[in-house]
This record gives structure tokens, C-alpha cells and sequence, in this order.
């Protein structure tokens, strides 16, 4: 009697809990304009006033989370949004847009912070943020989007088939800024024309416990200093140690660039942490370093950090140095950098046209190295194995 007792009680609490997140919620969020709505029904326009149904949207993303409970799935259709300083707080919650190219939240004066993530198993997809830049009180917060604060431990955050585009300022930060403790994944999507003036156009990694990862992403024509800031134009690493992970799959690195005279790592600017790449390509970035000698104009491995970079099957092609800069694909200044069947050509430096290493070591099986000019001397005083690989060495 008791067992049969038992039994019901832990078959009631199951069908409750199976009645209770059977009944998540979708909430609607709409711009003033009907035209090509995908989600929203009827005439009404978005109003922060409505229920956030179909049928009465939203008109802002921060009234539906603000609404919703963990579990719920918000729905922004196609349209135009001005929004700043949206809190995504509450775990558990999908955001929905209509497209990358049809839901585009836009800031109309380039001023403020556009999203932050402070919340677990958080999906944000099909949407595009566009001119956000850097609040001129400043904050440390990325411009488009910031995910973590470094003090909570944030996981289970997926980033699909986002664009973020044209995001910075005269005192801007990067677009997308990762903190410390912090696990976050950007699937599709990419970064473009961004340009930042303290941390990196694209993307900056800072801290430790940090696990990112980019798969089938474009990172095209970002630039670390337009504004007379830093170099690292697409992704930066920096202020972590061995448990900051980076990982690129499958994406395209490409007119990377710097606009004043002293900056290379256009493409990847590693400080610290771990950093594996895999089936990547790397084109036409551009680096330039008039005062004194620099090296590394796509990928740049800083000194006395001691940090890992692992490339595999990947093509660096048409990068490029100008001023006094070695190693416009790759150079190496104390980390440990291994090569595993990549491709290099119709790279141009001052000196050593591919890799350069100046300190630390490298590792390369299986490459291709096609660019005359390539230096012997752009490997001496290092540790450097190199089977099976193809130098064409033009003295």
C-alpha cells in the first residue's frame, strides 16, 4: 500500500512538471510597420502597452524578456529597433528573429551598448546589430554585444546566424566583448566593419575559465584602430592564461586591416590562453608597423605568455605588410605554434613573406609554402621541425 502510494506521488510531481514547462510561453515583439512581418498577425503595431501576443506585439525586446519566464521563446519580426542596454537576465530563454537581413536593430546616434548576456542556456538567432557604439562614460562593454560580467559563471550561451556590423566609436570598445567564466558558442554569422579603439574591432576575449567557439563565421573588413586604438582587428585574446580557449572552425578571415601605422594580428592577436584553429582561411588582411620591427600581420602570437596556437588545414593567401613587419600570415614572439597541413601564398612582408618566428617555437607537418622571398633566416634561433613540408627558399 505504501509502494502504491509512493508510486502516485512521483507520478502526480512528474505530470506537474510536464504540465508547468508544457506551458512555456512565445511573446511577440514588433517595429511600427506590417510590412513583411513573418511572425506577427494583423494590423496591429508593436506597443510596449500589449499583451505581447501575435496579435499585439511588443514594440521592444527588453519589454518581452522583462515578461517572460525561463523556457519562453520570443519572436522578433522583420523590422527596424533602436534599442539600448537590453538585459538578457533570465535563463533558459530563446530570441528569435525573423533574419539576419529582416530583423536589424540599428542605434541611431553610434552611442550606448546595444545586449548583454548575463544568464545561462541563452539562444539568440537570426538577427543583425548594426552602428552600436561606445557610451563616452564609458563602461569596459562591448558595443554590440557583452557576454558575461566576470564575476558569475555563464554557460549553455548559443549565438546563431547573428551579423554584427559597422559597431564603433572614437572610444569604443570591440563589438562582441567575452568575459571570464563564460561558455559561448557563435554558430553561422559574422562580424564586419567593425573598428574599436581599446580592444579589437571584432571580438575580444578577456580573462580566464573562458571557453568560445566560432564555427562557419565571416570576419570581414574589422579594424582595431581606426580611432588610434589597438591591433587585433577580428578576434583578440588577452588578460587570461591557459584556461581561456579559443576554437575556428570552418570561417573566413578576410581584408582585415589596420588603419594607422603601428598594429598587426589583423586576423587572430593572441596574448593568452589556447587557441586552435581548423579549416580556416585567412586573405587580404593588411597590417602595417613604421616604428620599429613587428611581425605578424594576420596571426599574431605575443611574447612571455607562453600561449598555444594549433592551425590545421588552412590556407593563408594575399596578406599583407607594410613598414619595417615580418611574417605577414604568421609571426610568433614566445608562443608555441603548430602547423598542420596548411597552405601559404602571395604573402608579402618586409622580410619572411609566411611565418616569422622571433621567439618560442613552431612545429609544421605537411604545409606548403609557395611565396618567393620566403627567408631561411626567418627561422633561425628557434626550435622548428619541419618534415614532410615544401619550402621554397629564395635567398
Amino acid at each position: 500500500m505504501v509502494m502504491k502510494s509512493y508510486t502516485k506521488s512521483v507520478f502526480f510531481l512528474a505530470s506537474l512538471l510536464l504540465s508547468i514547462t508544457s506551458f512555456a510561453a512565445n511573446w511577440y515583439v514588433d517595429d511600427n510597420s506590417n510590412t513583411n512581418d513573418v511572425y506577427t498577425l494583423g494590423s496591429a503595431n508593436g506597443s510596449d502597452g500589449a499583451a505581447g501576443t501575435a496579435l499585439a506585439p511588443f514594440a521592444s525586446l527588453s519589454k518581452a524578456i522583462n515578461s517572460a519566464s525561463p523556457g519562453d521563446v520570443i519572436y522578433i519580426d522583420n523590422g527596424n529597433y533602436s534599442e539600448f542596454g537590453i538585459e538578457v537576465n533570465k535563463n533558459d530563454l530563446k530570441i528569435i528573429g525573423a533574419g539576419m537581413t529582416k530583423t536589424i536593430f540599428t542605434s541611431n546616434n553610434n552611442k550606448g551598448v546595444c545586449m548583454k548576456i548575463h544568464a545561462n542556456n541563452i539562444s539568440i538567432s537570426d538577427i543583425k546589430i548594426n552602428k552600436y557604439g561606445y557610451n563616452s562614460a564609458g563602461s569596459g562593454d562591448g558595443q554590440a554585444m557583452t557576454i558575461g560580467n566576470g564575476l558569475s559563471v555563464f554557460s549553455g550561451i548559443v549565438v546563431n546566424n547573428v551579423s554584427f556590423e559597422n559597431n564603433g566609436g572614437s572610444t569604443g570598445n570591440t563589438a562582441i566583448l567575452v568575459y571570464s567564466k563564460t561558455d559561448v558558442k557563435f554558430i553561422g554569422g559574422g562580424s564586419s566593419c567593425n573598428s574599436s579603439s581599446t580592444y579589437s574591432g571584432g571580438c575580444a576575449i578577456s580573462g580566464s575559465d573562458i571557453n568560445v567557439l566560432f564555427e562557419n563565421y565571416l570576419f570581414t573588413f574589422n579594424a582595431g584602430d581606426c580611432f588610434g586604438g589597438v591591433s587585433g582587428a577580428s578576434i583578440k585574446m588577452l588578460n587570461g592564461n591557459s584556461t581561456q580557449h579559443l576554437v575556428v572552425k570552418n570561417s573566413l578571415f578576410d581584408g582585415n586591416q589596420a588603419c594607422a601605422s603601428s598594429f598587426n594580428g589583423m586576423d587572430i592577436y593572441v596574448e593568452t590562453g589556447d587557441v586552435k584553429v581548423y579549416d580556416c582561411v585567412f586573405n587580404g588582411s593588411k597590417s602595417a608597423y613604421s616604428a620599429g620591427t613587428a611581425v605578424g600581420g594576420s596571426v599574431y602570437i605575443k611574447s612571455a605568455n607562453n600561449a598555444n596556437v594549433y592551425i590545421e588545414n588552412s590556407k593563408f593567401t594575399n596578406n599583407s605588410c607594410t613598414g619595417n613587419m615580418n611574417g605577414s600570415a604568421i609571426g610568433n614572439e614566445g608562443g608555441n605554434l603548430t602547423l598542420e597541413t596548411c597552405y601559404f601564398s602571395g604573402n608579402v612582408a618586409s622580410g619572411a613573406n609566411d611565418v616569422y618566428c622571433k621567439s618560442g617555437s613552431i612545429i609544421a607537418s605537411n604545409c606548403i609554402w609557395t611565396e618567393i622571398g620566403q627567408k631561411k633566416w626567418s627561422f633561425s634561433n628557434n626550435k622548428l621541425w619541419r618534415p614532410n613540408c615544401f619550402f621554397w627558399i629564395n635567398n
